[in-house]
């Protein structure tokens, strides 16, 4: 039986796979408007940030500013 041995494919493979459980993990605490930014621009999270264009980097920028801030941001919302 020959053994698996897994090459940067398979690595990236399962990166991807955490980052995406962990996104589905944490969008359920989001507000509705970052919740819809993160889905609209979700597989921005794939590629290495350096590869991507400059308009896609800087939408990737604002992705994770505005999770960072919704998710240091208390989660009363009384009226």
């Amino acid at each position: 039986m020959e053994d698996v041995v897994p090459n940067r494919f398979h690595v990236h493979g399962y990166v991807i796979d955490s980052v995406h459980e962990a996104r589905k993990t944490i969008q359920h605490t989001l507000s509705p408007r970052v919740r819809s930014y993160l889905k609209a621009n979700h597989r921005l999270l794939n590629p290495p940030a350096e590869s991507l264009e400059e308009e896609s980097r800087t939408r990737l920028e604002m992705l994770l500013v505005s999770k960072a801030r919704a998710l240091h941001r208390p989660c009363s919302r009384q009226q």
